[in-house]
């Protein structure tokens, strides 16, 4: 942190790590069209869920898997039922 850098690098790490999560949107969406079959979109539930979330100097700290904080510990999710549209977002812990 006491780099004179560290500001530019922490960004240009923010900015990595919504490109993946953008991209990860192009990759989800041919998943819940499961690839043009039109009797498996309307018969199969996909949940997809990460691993994990990510500190980006929340706390003061960097790190990947290593924290127990809300900021790790949420992560990116997404649910398709055949039938349901709109979205929603779950506020709450899902167990």
């Amino acid at each position: 942190q006491a780099d004179p850098e560290f500001k530019q690098d922490l960004d240009l790490l923010l900015k990595v790590y919504r490109g993946n999560a953008r991209y990860l949107d192009k990759i989800l969406g041919e998943l819940l069209n499961l690839w043009g079959n039109r009797e498996a979109r309307e018969n199969t539930i996909v949940v997809f869920v990460s691993d994990h979330g990510e500190t980006h100097m929340d706390r003061g700290q960097l790190t990947h898997a290593m924290s127990l904080h809300d900021e790790a510990l949420a992560v990116a999710s997404a649910i398709h039922v055949p039938g349901h549209s709109g979205a929603f977002a779950f506020e709450d812990q899902i167990h």
